[in-house]
Formats: structure tokens, sequence, C-alpha cells
């Protein structure tokens, strides 16, 4: 008996923490039962072979590849092979699988048809797992009915659904019919991500993320990281970022702040792991959110932090793991900053790393997951 996941999202060479919790959620189901992957991945190179790669006794990953290249007539034929590589897919996976007790599908869109036909041609049933923001409201009116259309199909049809947090859930439930819903957190590596007791001459912050501006309002923490630098000279802020984002580069020069404002580029997972545990303190604006991998991997390196009363967030993050501010609140953020910068050391880094152990490791994710798929087969 094995499960066969199907995300809509997953990290690729370009983009390497694009879905990468996704990947996470299937390495600790992994731990309690077989699983496999199967994903379709556009790439420059010509007529590379698919790969069948066992990661783990528990965990394999299947990737056929499209050849892409620049122009509409080129897109439009490598949508068309990447639905015929699916299939191909499917088809290897039965030959040599067999057929799998349940298929789990992550994120609704785009690989949710492609689902729903595997669904109905083994007779097996499905389960999505949704992390995507598009069902906040402020997003939701955003999206044409076609693809609300869509979601409505596949959710409805699915025989359950988990969420990473209750406001996503809510989110969705006001929206869609749902079967079956449960809440399971992201995961974290809490054997990775661990806390350093090195003690630096000048306070750290850290703020990790896609320095998107619509969502994570990067700008925002700029504008008040002058402010305080006008203050006080005692902190530095790290950031770390797969994207480059050469206008939040400009603002930092042109406001003399490249001797507090340290851009360290991308990093692999065993680096920012490293560098995470080395700093004093998560530091989060975001516009909306689900439940940040993030803030799960400071618990772990017993971090405390400060982010925005947005998505799932508030589920997480209280008076002993950090402090709560209003989206788009610089004045809020600000006080909230100079508290930390003074106070972080009152946090018990002990019984916030617990808490990530206790709630985000991979066995207990794991073990969620597992619990939920016996549910759906029983019935």
């Amino acid at each position: 008996m094995y499960i066969l996941h199907i995300p809509s999202w997953f990290p690729d060479e370009s983009k390497p923490f694009t879905g990468n919790f996704i990947e996470k959620h299937i390495e600790a189901i992994s731990l309690c039962i077989p699983s496999v992957t199967l994903r379709v991945e556009k790439t420059v190179e010509p007529h590379k072979p698919m790969e069948d790669r066992l990661l783990t006794p528990n965990n394999r990953l299947i990737t056929y590849y499209v050849h892409q290249k620049e122009g509409f007539l080129h897109r439009f034929r490598a949508k068309i092979m990447t639905q015929f590589m699916y299939q191909k897919g499917s088809v290897y996976i039965e030959k040599n699988y067999g057929i799998p007790a349940l298929i789990h599908l992550h994120v609704a869109l785009p690989m949710g048809d492609f689902a729903l036909l595997l669904k109905k041609r083994w007779h097996v049933p499905l389960m999505l797992s949704e992390h995507w923001s598009v069902y906040h409201p402020e997003n939701y009116q955003l999206i044409s009915n076609n693809t609300k259309r869509k979601l409505h199909q596949v959710i409805s049809k699915c025989d359950g659904l988990t969420t990473v947090s209750n406001h996503l859930m809510n989110s969705i439930k006001n929206l869609y019919p749902i079967k079956q819903g449960f809440v399971i957190s992201n995961v974290c590596n809490t054997d990775l991500f661990v806390p350093d007791q090195t003690i630096r001459s000048k306070k750290q912050i850290i703020h990790i993320s896609t320095l998107d501006h619509n969502a994570k309002n990067f700008i925002g923490i700029l504008n008040v990281i002058k402010e305080i630098k006008a203050l006080r000279d005692d902190f530095v802020l790290n950031v770390i970022s797969e994207f480059e984002k050469p206008d939040m580069v400009q603002f930092v020069k042109e406001n003399q702040l490249d001797d507090c404002v340290h851009f360290l580029g991308r990093m692999p997972e065993n680096e920012v792991a490293e560098t995470l545990g080395k700093n004093d303190f998560l530091l989060l604006f975001s516009n909306y959110e689900n439940q940040p991998c993030v803030i799960l991997e400071a618990f772990s390196c017993g971090l405390p932090v400060i982010a925005t009363t947005v998505g799932g967030i508030p589920e997480i993050v209280n008076d002993e793991r950090g402090v709560l501010v209003p989206r788009k609140d610089e004045q809020a953020l600000k006080d909230a900053i100079l508290k930390m910068l003074d106070e972080h050391t009152q946090y018990n880094k002990t019984d916030i790393r617990e808490y990530a152990v206790h709630n985000f490791s991979p066995d207990q994710i794991g073990n969620a997951f597992h619990h939920i798929y016996k549910m759906l087969l029983a019935h």
C-alpha cells in the first residue's frame, strides 16, 4: 500500500523554495507510509529523460521533463506536453507500483483536474491539502469566475481536506462544500533547526521571505528600520530570500542602511538553519499569510517572533513566543521592534523550542496525516 502525491507546487532548480512546505509534508508522511510523488517540470534542456528516484526507503519521486522555449507557440506546446507527461506518468506508476490506496492532491490548482481523473479511473479516495491564500476575502475577489468554478469542482469532489490553519479552513468552508475537514500544521525539521548560544556584539534580527511587496510588505519593514536606525545603532537586520529585489537594495543604499541591513541572498536549508539559529528574533510584516514555515523554524531555534495578526499566525504566536502587530501598522511595528531589541532575552528559549518539537516535528505531522488516511480508507 502506498500514497500517490500530486503537488501543484514543488521546488525545482530555479525556485528551490517554491512549494517546499509541500515537499516537507510528503517527507513527513513517508515516515509513516510509503509515498510516491509524480511531477512534471519544465526545462530548457531538450530530451531530458524522466527520473525515478528513491529519496528515502519510503519516499519515491518520479519526475518527467518538458522542454520549453520562449514564444507563445512553444509555451502552448509545453502546456499540452505537460498534460501528456502526467498521463504517461500515471501509466508508468500503475505498471510499476500498482494502484495507490489514496491520492493526495497538494493545492487544488492547477493539478486538480488530473487528480480527479485518477480518482475516477482507479476508484480510490482523493484528499486535498490546501495552502493557497487565494481563499482569503481580500484575494478571492481578484480571481476569475472560471478559477472559482474550477476550485468548486475540485473541492466538492475531494473526500477530505486539510489546511495548515483554522483561519484557512474557515475561509474555504465559507466558499465551498467540504465533506471532512482537518487542520494539520506545516512541518519543521526540528533536528536541523536548533538554538545557537553564541553571543554577538550587535543584536541580530532576521527576515526570511520572497520579499513580495503585496504579500510580505518588506518595504514596510525597511521604512521602520530606517526610523529605528536614527535612534540606535546596536542591531542588524539579516535578510534571506531566493529572489533578488534591486529596488529594495537601492532603498537601503539611498537611505544609508548598508551597515545595518544585510542581504544574504539564497541559501540551502542547512545554511538557513545555521543562520537562523544565530539570530535573536524573527521579523515578519505580512499583509496576508496562512502559516509561515519560517515561524515554525524560528520557534525550533528558540527564537521569539514579531509578526502580524493575519491568517493563521495568531493561532501559534502568543505573548510567550512573540509579539503581534496589525498589518500595515508601521508605528506598532516600530514599537514592537524597539521593545524586542531590549527584551528578547526574557523569552524562554527552551519552552519555545519544546512547543515547536511537540507540534511541528516530522513525526507529529506524519502521524497526523496517517491517522486521516486510515479514516478515509475505512470509509
